[in-house]
């Protein structure tokens, strides 16, 4: 669902006929996308933020949602920092 932008975000609700509002309600930013919800929204970063302490590597500015997701199901990825 994520992949294919499926995931009922605000952005997509708007083109549904479902809402008027493409903003996201978490951080207030103009678009909720899906790159947004799980990726570029400052709450989503704290939560892969967690993680890469951990030692588990989560966040590339830069790529795709789709690259970024692969990287990090399939474990080939390197340590951005």
């Amino acid at each position: 669902m994520v992949l294919h932008s499926k995931i009922l975000t605000n952005d997509n609700r708007v083109r549904r006929g479902l809402t008027n509002d493409t903003s996201c309600a978490v951080c207030g930013h103009e678009r909720e996308t899906t790159d947004n919800l799980l990726r570029d929204c400052p709450h989503a970063k704290a939560v892969w933020s967690t993680f890469a302490r951990r030692g588990l590597h989560c966040l590339y500015p830069g790529t795709s949602l789709r690259e970024w997701i692969e990287a990090n199901v399939t474990g080939n990825h390197s340590d951005m920092d």
